[in-house]
């Protein structure tokens, strides 16, 4: 996991080094949708145990929609191939599925939401 995450990181201060950086951002989902899309494919569970809305506290602070499906293990992969993995995690995702919200911004939590069973 190391490799892919120094990739990622070597890849943003190259690209735009105002991005945030995954190794000191929070992590957001930005909609129920996108929650439902991702949660069990990145936690393998169903329905998450807590959801609480935030805001960010610093709302002009660097944040990025990447692509968490770049970010998995990649054992067997050469380091060519690890590296084009980590630029197109700075391409914007727009596929509700995947979204890996990323800010520098604190957070604020405003309110749970309860979540139906499944």
């Amino acid at each position: 996991m190391l490799a892919i995450d120094q990739a990622v990181e070597l890849a943003r201060l190259r690209i735009d080094p105002n991005l945030p950086s995954r190794f000191n951002c929070n992590y957001l989902f930005l909609s129920l949708e996108t929650l439902h899309a991702s949660t069990a494919k990145m936690f393998g569970i169903a329905t998450p145990l807590a959801v609480w809305e935030a805001e960010l506290v610093t709302p002009d602070a660097a944040c990025h929609i990447g692509n968490f499906n770049i970010i998995p293990p990649v054992e067997g992969e050469t380091y060519a191939q690890i590296c084009r993995r980590a630029e197109q995690y700075w391409t914007p995702n727009t596929d509700l599925a995947t979204q890996e919200f990323i800010t520098s911004s604190d957070i604020r939590l405003t309110s749970r939401v309860i979540m139906p069973t499944r």
